[in-house]
């Protein structure tokens, strides 16, 4: 119960403290590298007060001077967290436009840049993933997107949306398939208390969309998943890092 106390102090705090700089930094119109600074601080902070522990591998396998779109499955709120700190380049997330309504965060979170999807209007979503795909190959970075949508509730990933391979492919965007386990232990059921939770985030081979055409995108969309199933059911599963 302290833990989670904590942890939610930590959460407000971080986030109004995280908040109020990148919204600062938006008016003295700083660089984006800033931003990205300040996003990973922001991440460091939360994973500390959690107690939780990121181990990523592959990192130092990718070449992250090309344009990237990292593909990643979704399981838990602290996904985004341990993405943030392992990624060595300023990234964007893609993320549903809803977020831009909670308070100070959601601010934030568009003047850094990330990107909000507007699911209900299809043309103006498509429009957003060009924007991105342009933003990394004039800017440099990656894009970071969750094909399932939503998170998954079980330890199978939820069906994909098209959306990233179609970035990829219209985009000359490099796929960075990657898998994260552990961190949907960090909530419990029900009331969310925080359980302290080693969080592993691998990074897998890189895929170049070359030769796959908006035709021929489901046959890329299922070429990741097959990638990533296999990664996953590879991994023993997450030990608990400490309980109570």
């Amino acid at each position: 119960m302290i833990r989670t106390a904590w942890g939610y102090l930590n959460l407000v705090l971080a986030t109004l403290f995280f908040g109020s700089l990148i919204l600062i930094a938006s008016l003295l119109r700083l660089k984006p590298p800033f931003y990205y600074w300040v996003g990973q601080q922001w991440s460091e902070a939360l994973l500390w007060a959690a107690g939780c522990r990121v181990y990523a591998q592959g990192v130092k396998e990718v070449d992250w001077n090309k344009p990237n779109v990292v593909i990643c499955n979704h399981i838990g709120s602290f996904d985004v967290l341990a993405l943030a700190v392992s990624i060595p380049v300023p990234f964007y997330f893609v993320a549903k436009k809803e977020l831009e309504r909670i308070p100070v965060f959601g601010p934030a979170w568009k003047r850094a840049g990330h990107i909000s999807i507007d699911r209900s209007d299809r043309e103006a979503a498509i429009r957003q993933l060009q924007t991105a795909g342009s933003r990394i190959r004039n800017e440099g970075g990656a894009v970071v997107i969750f094909p399932e949508g939503t998170r998954s509730t079980t330890s199978q990933m939820r069906p994909f949306k098209k959306g990233a391979f179609m970035l990829a492919i219209e985009g000359g965007l490099t796929i960075i398939p990657a898998v994260i386990t552990g961190s949907e232990k960090v909530f419990s059921a029900g009331f969310p208390s925080i359980r302290p939770q080693d969080i592993e985030l691998f990074f897998l081979p890189a895929l170049s969309p070359e030769g796959f055409t908006p035709e021929t995108a489901d046959e890329l969309m299922a070429k990741v998943r097959g990638i990533m199933e296999e990664a996953l059911a590879a991994r023993p599963p997450t030990p608990n890092f400490m309980t109570g």
